[in-house]
């Protein structure tokens, strides 16, 4: 049996072949049990990313009895037959496996890019007109599109996801493209995802909203030293077994109060997952935020068991941050708030600081 099907992104040509006949894959999400999984699995992605905009990925079986049982509540209850139930959970268990391939391949383009080279896609044709700053952001003045997507010289390209989940700076991007003022906004693009025009499948809307309340703002403004928290996420929630904790603090200095912001990853996750993280600087006299920028930190396995040991408030430069976005200019509070809380999306305890409220419609 063949099993072919298409996803977004491109890469460079890999196969990568598994002997894994017989060998029982642990829990990956709520209710999944146990799983059988083909002898033979091939991953090829196709070569030429600058042309091409999808990779199929086939699934080979022989002669082989393979049963999976995922999600008891959603297979078991559709109305197919077991020829057709096993065929969707296969389609599953390849789909969670490429994703954990492309996230891993993703992390370490990141985490090896150095200073003085481009990385991908900025040697793109298209973008040879433009040039990134030294945190390899372009402006997004540059770029039309909506949701995650930027067109520019009939190509459509990605941002740099936050987490490994492809739609996590949706609701970001919707209150940065929404800022009218006069400063910068600029974006780090993916490395990954870069198709032509008319080739893209078209861009998806999520139906939730995401914003924060302002917070006590006489407070914050008078603060004279370090006001800082931590939270650790909820014993048995999805957070929990990817973040280790939450870091935040206001700090007043020269220039303004300061405020960072970062959710620390799992040592088992930091390979795949950076940590998120927020600086801003905020100008008490005007009431007003005049930077703001959001990236992950990359930790290797020293850094992250040191910062585990530490607040972000005194973890100094462990790890290695790649920025996502950067607003320099006036950004008013409640603006800021939404696009805080938007940018840590699923965090539970930064919606709750900020008072923050979702809807789903």
């Amino acid at each position: 049996m063949n099993i072919w099907f298409h996803l977004p992104v491109n890469q460079t040509f890999i196969k990568r072949e598994e002997e894994t006949c017989g060998k029982i894959i642990s829990s990956r999400r709520k209710n999944a049990k146990k799983a059988l999984i083909p002898k033979s699995v091939n991953v090829c992605y196709p070569a030429k990313a600058d042309i091409q905009s999808l990779f199929l990925v086939s699934i080979k079986m022989s002669g082989l009895s393979c049963w999976y049982h995922f999600q008891e509540l959603r297979i078991d209850a559709w109305p197919i037959d077991e020829s057709q139930k096993r065929k969707m959970a296969l389609l599953e268990l390849a789909t969670c496996e490429i994703s954990l391939e492309i996230d891993r391949l993703r992390f370490e383009i990141l985490k090896n890019t150095s200073e003085d080279q481009l990385p991908k896609p900025y040697l793109h044709c298209a973008l040879e007109d433009l040039t990134p700053d030294s945190d390899f952001l372009l402006n997004l003045v540059h770029f039309s599109g909506r949701g995650c997507d930027f067109f520019y010289n009939d190509t459509a390209f990605y941002i740099l996801p936050s987490v490994p989940s492809i739609n996590s700076m949706y609701w970001c991007l919707q209150h940065l493209r929404s800022i009218q003022f006069d400063g910068e906004i600029k974006i780090r693009l993916d490395p990954l995802i870069y198709m032509p025009i008319d080739e893209f499948l078209g861009s998806r809307s999520y139906a939730m909203f995401v914003y924060g309340v302002p917070l006590d703002w006489n407070e914050i403004e008078d603060i004279q030293d370090d006001r800082h928290c931590q939270w650790m996420p909820d014993p048995g929630t999805i957070s929990s077994s990817k973040v280790k904790f939450t870091d935040l603090v206001w700090s007043p200095r020269h220039d303004g109060i300061h405020f960072v912001c970062e959710e620390v990853p799992q040592i088992k996750t930091h390979k795949s997952r950076g940590g998120r993280y927020l600086h801003s600087i905020y100008n008490p006299k005007k009431k007003v935020f005049y930077h703001t920028d959001g990236a992950i930190r990359i930790y290797d396995d020293n850094d992250i068991t040191l910062r585990h040991e530490s607040h972000v408030r005194n973890a100094g430069k462990i790890g290695k941050r790649i920025k996502i976005f950067k607003i320099d200019g006036e950004l008013e509070r409640n603006k800021w708030c939404d696009i805080v809380s938007s940018f840590f999306v699923w965090n539970e305890d930064v919606k709750t600081y900020f008072g923050g409220k979702k809807q789903s419609v």
